[in-house]
């Protein structure tokens, strides 16, 4: 696989494997200015990866250890977070985070779920502080609405 900038050849990987380039995604990860390159590990539906940041001192893309860390695929989120969504078919949980000078830190987690005691779905919202300890900041429960509610009563035509 060959990284390019403008048409110039900046980097030749070798992988067993070739990547599936509907999974490759391309985005400034490290909000750098630069655009950085992520590649789906053999199996792409996995979202698990490598992270390639351009380092233009170098100009060369350098396998990134703080977003390897993560090892997933993150969507770029708002005032320059990333997140990264994990579905283990029970839990919707997305974390998000945010570089603090060349260190990737949690700053936030979400659980979606279906509570076993209630039968209704739940949104627990952490903060995560400087030590990496999740804080319960909220839970949102989403009411059952009943038919009734989301019924309109049929209108008669004017005659």
């Amino acid at each position: 696989m060959e990284l390019r900038i403008n048409d110039r050849l900046v980097k030749t990987l070798s992988y067993y494997y070739t990547p599936d380039e509907k999974f490759i995604s391309v985005a400034d990860f490290d909000f750098d200015g630069y655009n950085d390159i992520f590649i789906p590990y053999e199996n792409s539906y996995s979202g698990y990866g490598y992270y390639y940041c351009y380092l233009p001192e170098k100009k060369d893309f350098i396998i990134n250890d703080e977003l390897m860390e993560v090892n997933r695929l993150m969507k770029i989120g708002p005032e320059n977070t990333l997140i990264e969504e994990q579905d283990d078919g029970y839990i919707d949980r997305f974390i998000t985070y945010q570089w603090e000078g060349r260190k990737l830190v949690k700053i936030r987690k979400t659980e979606t779920y279906k509570s076993y005691n209630d039968n209704l779905m739940h949104t627990d919202i952490y903060s995560i502080d400087s030590k990496g300890n999740e804080i319960l900041e909220d839970t949102i429960i989403q009411e059952e609405t009943t038919a009734a509610e989301t019924d309109t009563t049929p209108t008669t035509p004017a005659q």
